[in-house]
């Protein structure tokens, strides 16, 4: 079992039943802590939350809020 599956059922209870989607709330796979983990109750559902996320993003790079730094090829607040 992942850890992530570990930690939430460790602070939330039971995994739920059936075919379900550990999210990580702020996109980093690494950060288990359980107020970053969210169960779902499918891939769909998942798929519409990343959906969701990369638009947001988008908008906020023709807001000016995030740019990309071609110098080091990254992503960044302005």
């Amino acid at each position: 079992m992942s850890l992530h599956r570990l930690v939430y059922k460790y602070y939330y209870g039971n995994l739920p039943k059936g075919k379900y989607v550990i999210h990580h709330i702020n996109g980093l796979k690494y950060d288990n802590r359980p107020e970053n983990l969210i169960a779902l109750n499918s891939i769909q559902e998942h798929r519409r939350i990343e959906k969701q996320l990369k638009e947001l993003v988008s908008r906020l790079i023709v807001k000016g809020k995030i740019i990309f730094n071609r110098g080091n090829k990254r992503y960044e607040l302005s």
